[in-house]
């Protein structure tokens, strides 16, 4: 897999362009880890930072809108770092992309107020393979110990 800078996504939504774009910029009113930076006339986009509140990292947001219909829009979301590093796989910048999704989809149904941050956890697999070594090392010290005294 190469190295990648940015990540993807769209998804359709039934409302207008312009509610759509609306709502999406009253996002951060009532969500504090996303803020709005700037809107990009040349290719109408709008940019906002997207806060991870545990690891202190932050992400810009492309958010772009596309009118399908009178009632239906595509929304583009364009995830990358914010000091444009590259990664291969990043488990973080998939979830705030996925977070930032699920606060558009939630504000477009009028339930921002039942959003919640999803915050990524740390792989169950890795943390019990480290759990289970930890207690090997602590039994092999133990013997080791009891041996020798």
């Amino acid at each position: 897999m190469s190295k990648q800078t940015f990540l993807s996504k769209d998804f359709f939504v039934t409302a207008s362009e312009k509610d759509a774009l609306q709502t999406i910029l009253a996002i951060p009113q009532s969500v504090s880890h996303i803020r709005f930076l700037s809107e990009n006339s040349v290719a109408p986009s709008w940019r906002f930072t997207y806060d991870l509140l545990s690891d202190s990292i932050q992400y810009y947001v492309d958010v772009s809108v596309l009118a399908l219909s009178d009632t239906d829009t595509r929304v583009m979301l364009h995830i990358a770092h914010t000091n444009g590093a590259a990664f291969k796989k990043d488990k973080f910048i998939t979830s705030a992309l996925l977070d930032f999704e699920a606060a558009v989809l939630a504000a477009m149904q009028g339930r921002l107020s039942a959003y919640a941050l999803q915050e990524t956890r740390a792989n169950t697999k890795s943390r019990a393979l480290q759990q289970s070594m930890s207690v090997a090392a602590s039994l092999s010290l133990f013997f080791l110990l009891k041996k020798h005294a």
